[in-house]
């Protein structure tokens, strides 16, 4: 099969399971396919999975302690000829809580003779990569944090290191007023977080650019828009260039810029 082949059977699988489809799932796994759940990554099942009754015997439990399971694509691509590796997120509401949940899972399929032969899950993405023998580039990991920013999953912080400093403005006054200068450590990016979202009831960017610079940094230009928490006025969107200073695809520092040349310059993008 070729690589296109290959993700568009894995397409076919994921809509069987988001149907509910179990019969039509199994028809795509090998007789002797493999589940592997990252046991150091969070998984509650941490041993291998082996053929069709234990994987479907798996895959039966999570729908039923989770009704209306789903999962959700952001990333889809071929590794080679035979893997493919889907990121996205996995949800469902608790059978008997009625409890949502929703967590981001990396899966690495291998494809064989037309099935999939084995199935690996990680809720850790770097852990995926490395397992592929993979890196994840710095311009990569923004995108990925300023995705999980947008969907409001807090663990877009752990893209920050433990003792990053999120500076508010770098040219003066802040745009948000009542926001400190400086925000540092994880607890001060939380809260950093928590003041943005009392201030606004929504708040997006759209990213437009993200750029590799010298000695680790990242510009990342990107639309901000949002709706006054209590006022509900929606000001007009505004351009802003994102600084960071990244080590080990984490970031040390950030910095904001609203003007363009001012950004381009820190980040060492011209002359």
């Amino acid at each position: 099969m070729t690589a296109s082949e290959n993700v568009e059977l894995f397409l076919a699988a994921r809509d069987a399971y988001n149907a509910g489809d179990i019969d039509a799932f199994m028809k795509l796994h090998a007789p002797d396919v493999e589940g592997i759940p990252d046991a150091s990554g969070g998984f509650p099942e941490s041993t291998p999975l082996r053929g069709h009754s234990e994987f479907k015997g798996f895959i039966e439990g999570i729908r039923s302690a989770w009704a209306g399971s789903r999962w959700e694509t952001a990333e889809l691509y071929a590794v080679g000829a035979d893997r493919v590796v889907h990121r996205g997120e996995w949800g469902g509401e608790g059978a008997t809580s009625g409890d949502e949940t929703a967590s981001s899972i990396t899966g690495v399929f291998t494809i064989r003779d037309g099935q999939i032969a084995r199935a690996e899950w990680y809720f850790d993405h770097d852990r995926a990569l490395k397992a592929l023998g993979q890196r994840e580039s710095a311009v990569e990991a923004i995108i990925r944090a300023v995705d999980a920013f947008n969907r409001g999953d807090p663990a877009w912080v752990d893209f920050c290191s433990p003792d990053v400093d999120w500076e508010e403005n770098a040219e003066g006054e802040n745009a948000f007023p009542g926001f400190r200068r400086h925000y540092r450590g994880h607890e001060g990016v939380r809260q950093w977080w928590q003041d943005l979202r009392e201030a606004f009831e929504s708040f997006h960017v759209e990213l437009e650019e993200v750029m590799e610079g010298p000695d680790g940094r990242v510009l990342w230009v990107g639309v901000i828009s949002g709706r006054g928490r209590g006022s509900g006025m929606e000001p007009p969107p505004l351009r802003v260039w994102s600084l960071g200073w990244l080590k080990d695809r984490k970031i040390v520092r950030r910095q904001v810029f609203w003007d363009a040349a001012a950004g381009y310059k820190a980040a060492g993008l011209v002359a």
